[in-house]
């Protein structure tokens, strides 16, 4: 028997592969904005503010956020271009997703507000999963007084393919610092005796004997 195929249909044809679908853009926010951070610190102590989203329903790969705080009792090394524009240090800033890249900010020193733009290098690295992205790396001013200051994300919008979306801001968007004057410091451990007690074993065990007779410790047991 002589059977014909149309092309589509013979038998040793693969199939063509399907194009890859993209997800079905939201109507909504993309993902929910997070920002943490110590519960306490001191005038003059380091802190450090984590940038991040939960919920993601649509990857992005561009993400656009403003930050307030109070310029009072929070500081961030600042830098400062030709024109008189400030922005972050480099110090100041780290990116906490592997293939994602701050690619500019800038500050308003005496309103307390920080811009943030970074990018995403590659659609399959596309955010779509909760946690950090971004952290602040600030100071509690030297001079800063006791009471409650707050740090908190203001605007939060994301874009991928050309498709803009926004980040949803809800109470989990504002980080609350306490500000203690009287906050313990950790007192730093006396290593003094443990030095010693590292001393006199080490002297007695250069002064043991290895061997068979009474007294002596079998062969081999130093260096154990």
């Amino acid at each position: 028997n002589v059977y014909a195929y149309s092309a589509q249909d013979r038998p040793d044809m693969p199939n063509e592969p399907e194009e890859p679908q993209e997800p079905e853009e939201p109507t909504g926010h993309w993902a929910t904005a997070v920002i943490s951070g110590p519960s306490q610190a001191k005038p003059g102590q380091n802190i450090t503010l984590d940038i991040g989203v939960t919920d993601v329903v649509y990857g992005f790969t561009v993400l656009d956020a403003t930050i307030l705080y109070d310029p009072s009792l929070i500081e961030f090394e600042l830098v400062q271009d030709g024109q008189g524009k400030w922005s972050l240090a480099d110090e100041a800033i780290r990116s906490n997703r592997q293939h994602m890249q701050v690619i500019a900010t800038a500050v308003r020193p005496d309103d307390g507000q920080i811009r943030l733009i970074a990018i995403v290098s590659g659609e399959e690295h596309a955010i779509a999963d909760s946690g950090s992205l971004i952290s602040l790396l600030g100071k509690v001013r030297d001079n800063a007084s006791e009471g409650d200051t707050q740090v908190s994300i203001d605007q939060f919008e994301v874009s991928r393919n050309g498709k803009a979306g926004t980040v949803g801001l809800t109470g989990a968007s504002t980080h609350t610092i306490q500000i203690d004057l009287n906050i313990p410091v950790p007192v730093p451990a006396d290593k003094t005796a443990l030095g010693q007690t590292i001393r006199d074993v080490e002297e007695l065990l250069a002064s043991t004997v290895e061997g068979n007779k009474l007294g002596q410790y079998r062969t081999g047991s130093k260096a154990e």
